[in-house]
């Protein structure tokens, strides 16, 4: 590669870079949290959510709980006045579902690493992207692709 060529590439290449961090930077993830699996697993509803979930209404593929300082954007996701009682019937039937490893529980954040919310289910094969005016969009899971993965893995396991 002759020497201008290489110097333009290089000049350019961390604008690239730079570009494609802008494209994700309202996009945010799931993060193992120990605190929210407990939240779930002890049957508490927290005041300062508001709970939605995935699913049927006898056992949920996943339930999501957003900071009240945001609104869900989602026709997908169906609203619930969640209750410790409803809260319980449902864990306790995600729990026996024969899965071979529990649902988990997940800290939702935005970006930056701000918790925006609270996540319990088998899967995590989703999104949350945030939008203006304190919005966001969280994807109802991909149930086809049956259990979350947090560790590295190999595609070729798949």
């Amino acid at each position: 590669m002759p020497r201008s060529l290489r110097s333009i590439v290089l000049l350019l290449l961390p604008l690239l870079f730079a570009g494609c961090a802008g494209l994700f930077k309202n996009y945010g993830t799931f993060v193992p949290d120990d605190a929210t699996a407990d939240m779930f697993e002890s049957y508490q509803v927290n005041p300062a959510y508001n709970y939605y979930f995935s699913g049927t209404d006898a056992v949920p593929n996943a339930i999501l709980g957003v900071d009240k300082k945001y609104t869900l954007k989602s026709s997908l996701w169906k609203p619930v006045d969640l209750t410790p009682a409803r809260l319980k019937s449902w864990i306790n039937l995600m729990l026996n579902e024969g899965q071979t490893l529990p649902p988990a529980g997940l800290a939702v954040m935005d970006g930056a690493g701000n918790q925006v919310g609270v996540w319990f289910s088998y899967y995590a094969t989703t999104f949350v992207r945030m939008l203006p005016e304190n919005s966001l969009e969280v994807a109802v899971p991909d149930t086809s692709k049956l259990y979350y993965h947090l560790e590295p893995f190999d595609l070729q396991d798949w």
